[in-house]
């Protein structure tokens, strides 16, 4: 495994797939969102480089896996736990290579 797989792919989709677990409530998928993304926000945590290469990522992927979560319970109120968690899981494979792909390119 690189060194780039852990903190950028394997720990926030850990982390989005544990949020699809136990969200099971579109409101509560905003709570989670909100509070993950107003975290990541603040600086003094990008400055502890210890912290911010396991914290971030985690915080990322609750994030991204709060919000897909939300929109599919709100969407569809029967949805189970392992779609949820599917959905979560693509979404965040998807974006960290996408993110790999324009880090590659240089843009």
């Amino acid at each position: 495994m690189s060194s780039f797989a852990l903190p950028f792919v394997v720990m926030p989709s850990i982390a989005a797939c544990m949020v699809a677990w136990f969200v099971t409530d579109w409101r509560l998928a905003g709570a989670i969102a909100a509070g993950s993304l107003s975290i990541l926000f603040i600086p003094a945590l990008t400055q502890v480089v210890s912290v911010a290469v396991y914290l971030l990522p985690l915080l990322f992927g609750a994030a991204i896996g709060a919000m897909v979560s939300g929109v599919a319970c709100y969407r569809s109120h029967d949805t189970t736990t392992w779609s949820r968690m599917l959905y979560a899981l693509v979404i965040t494979v998807t974006m960290a290579i996408l993110a790999f792909l324009f880090l590659s390119q240089g843009r």
